[in-house]
């Protein structure tokens, strides 16, 4: 700490155990989020922690065992958050806690089930969709699928908007041709 606080100086080590608390206190797991998964949460905590050691505030297992529950909100991350603090191993010691996680993730927990839920009720986009994507849609998410699009585009018409008679009425042929 004090070899840290001579080479960097007081303000910039206490800039960054500010920064460290702000991201620990507020990153959030739902796990509602495809693209943050519990790996990528359990990597920005990490590297808090690795930042409050480095202005040298020392977190034994159990604080961030805390602090890594703490960021995890929802109905569906409860039962995880109740295994890990009941259990004889996982609430004094972070790497037994992490596994307990990835564990519950890994077996289908319950905010699996919900996250794959909610991800296949909001999966049905109007966006374009590969030839065998749009195979595996069922007929009733085509069906929504192109709903979607008719009220995004405000047209009430499924064909092209020209029709026949416009286009014979734009294109009229010389005389002599």
């Amino acid at each position: 700490m004090e070899l840290n606080s001579i080479y960097y100086g007081a303000t910039v080590i206490a800039t960054k155990s500010s920064a460290a608390w702000k991201t620990i206190s507020s990153t959030k797991f739902t796990g509602k989020r495809p693209n943050f998964d519990f790996q990528a949460y359990r990597s920005v905590i990490d590297e808090a922690f690795r930042d409050l050691h480095e202005c040298g505030t020392r977190l034994n297992d159990a604080d961030k065992v805390q602090f890594l529950l703490q960021g995890m909100e929802g109905d569906e991350a409860r039962a995880i958050r109740h295994g890990v603090v009941n259990g004889a191993t996982t609430k004094n010691n972070y790497l037994e806690a992490v596994l307990h996680i990835f564990n519950c993730i890994a077996n289908d927990s319950i905010v699996d089930r919900k996250v794959k839920a909610d991800r296949t009720v909001s999966a049905i986009t109007n966006r374009n969709y590969s030839n065998e994507e749009w195979s595996r849609l069922s007929a009733e998410d085509k069906k929504k699928v192109r709903q979607l699009r008719r009220n995004t585009n405000g047209d009430t018409n499924t064909r092209s908007p020209f029709s026949v008679t416009d286009i014979t009425q734009a294109y009229t042929p010389r005389s002599g041709q």
